[in-house]
């Protein structure tokens, strides 16, 4: 127990009643908040508007990202602007060159650089037409080297370029599994496509059993679609065009020189032909040309028989 001043014990004793004679104060009987500081206060409110707005702020940021979600395009390969490809020329201009006989393989595809193609099975002749766009040169060809084609420079233009693989070549890929690969520059854009003529043979083939014994080729067998010109050949003599063709109308097949202008009857059932030219008045280069329906498929070779002994 503590000790107390007897003095300091009455004065306090007598406060105390003093106390508890007086009516309580208003304060005492009803709570209410204490006012801060103006000061204080200040700084509480910008401290909710910066929060306020770190909130808006996140809100901002995700309603931008969910928007462009909300239309997401696949992002343009870097380096290149979005219209890459516009250059190259429309499907109905790439598949335009291919016979009516043939059917699609690999399907019109685009692309930029390198590529490998799906694999696929080729039967009877093999046809492949692409075209590119860009600086540098592309080269499109299979994985075994068998099959191949490439331009040193890509044009831009809309230029089609297109590879044929004959009959008499078809044996060393003929069903098996082929697969192309593309091998060109990042910044050379390309579209290919690519058909074959199926199992059975759309055209008879041009060797040596269709033609004379001894006879000599001076254009060997080529392969065309609609109009088209023969590789360029220097007579000696009298020189034999043989050829077959297959889809509609007629072939005109005509001579740089003036001199010669054949045309056939019908190309439907390809039936092998064979025309004669007399020997040029001139010396110099002749070229032939073939003129027939867009989507009509010819061969052609053209040979020289020895002179007759005196």
């Amino acid at each position: 127990m503590l000790d107390i001043d007897s003095r300091l014990d009455t004065r306090l004793q007598s406060f105390y009643e003093h106390i508890e004679g007086q009516s309580p104060p208003r304060s005492a009987t009803s709570f209410e908040a204490p006012v801060g500081h103006r000061r204080r206060r200040t700084l509480n409110v910008i401290a909710a508007v910066a929060g306020v707005a770190v909130v808006a702020a996140g809100v901002g940021v995700f309603g931008a990202e969910l928007a462009g979600h909300h239309g997401a395009k696949p992002p343009a390969p870097a380096g290149r602007p979005p219209d890459t490809f516009r250059l190259l020329p429309p499907a109905s201009q790439i598949t335009a060159g291919l016979p009516s006989v043939t059917h699609m393989v690999i399907h019109l595809t685009r692309g930029a650089g390198s590529a490998l193609l799906p694999t696929f099975t080729p039967e009877g002749i093999l046809f492949i037409v692409f075209s590119c766009s860009g600086s540098g040169a592309i080269n499109v060809h299979s994985t075994n080297n068998l099959v191949g084609s490439s331009v040193p420079g890509c044009s831009g233009t809309g230029v089609v370029y297109g590879s044929t693989v004959p009959l008499n070549y078809t044996p060393a890929i003929h069903g098996k599994p082929l697969s192309l690969e593309i091998t060109a520059g990042p910044s050379v854009t390309w579209e290919v496509a690519v058909a074959d003529s199926g199992p059975v043979p759309p055209l008879p083939s041009l060797g040596a059993t269709t033609r004379p014994a001894g006879a000599h080729v001076v254009v060997p067998m080529t392969y065309g679609v609609g109009t088209s010109s023969l590789e360029t050949l220097f007579p000696t003599g009298p020189y034999y065009v043989q050829y077959a063709c297959t889809g509609t109308g007629a072939v005109d097949i005509s001579a740089s020189d003036g001199s010669t202008n054949w045309v056939t009857q019908n190309c439907a059932n390809g039936a092998i032909r064979t025309q004669v030219a007399a020997k040029p008045t001139s010396s110099g280069p002749i070229n032939l040309t073939v003129e027939a329906a867009p989507r009509t498929l010819w061969e052609a070779v053209i040979y020289e028989l020895p002179s007759p002994k005196s």
